[in-house]
């Protein structure tokens, strides 16, 4: 939608023009967990995909580079778009849920656009639970 345009097997249509890709449907399914590195923090990412549909042709700035998990091609490594304040990603809804220390960094980085004080905060059982994925099904 973001893109200049989403193409099919049949058709092509418009996109928003917003970002410089198109977006294309692929005959297969990229489902399940990915392990990213992310530029902003220094702990790894954990993603989930479940899509048909790949970003091509972007030669622009990527949130995340891939270290492990299912994609579209093996030389693809990049997944995401970061242009200005908008991040853009096929992970799904548990990306923050997962990810207390991505969380953590964006909350501080809103909190210091708006000129609030930031306080880190307290360690909760999220990042235990971070850590715990780590060990049991991380890159090992």
């Amino acid at each position: 939608m973001f893109g200049k345009k989403f193409v099919d097997e049949k058709h092509k249509y418009d996109g928003l023009g917003i970002f410089d890709y198109v977006a294309k449907r692929i005959d297969f399914r990229i489902l399940g967990d990915q392990f990213y590195e992310c530029p902003y923090i220094e702990q790894k990412v954990i993603g989930f995909q479940n899509r048909e549909t790949v970003i091509d042709e972007y030669n622009g700035e990527s949130l995340f580079n891939v270290t492990k998990g299912t994609g579209y091609k093996p030389n693809i490594k990049q997944e995401g778009i970061i242009k200005n304040n908008f991040w853009g990603t096929y992970s799904l809804g548990p990306l923050l849920v997962r990810n207390p220390y991505l969380n953590e960094y964006l909350v501080k980085k809103l909190m210091e656009k708006n000129k609030i004080k930031y306080s880190p905060i307290e360690k909760d059982i999220s990042y235990k639970a971070y850590e715990e994925y780590w060990n049991n099904f991380g890159e090992n």
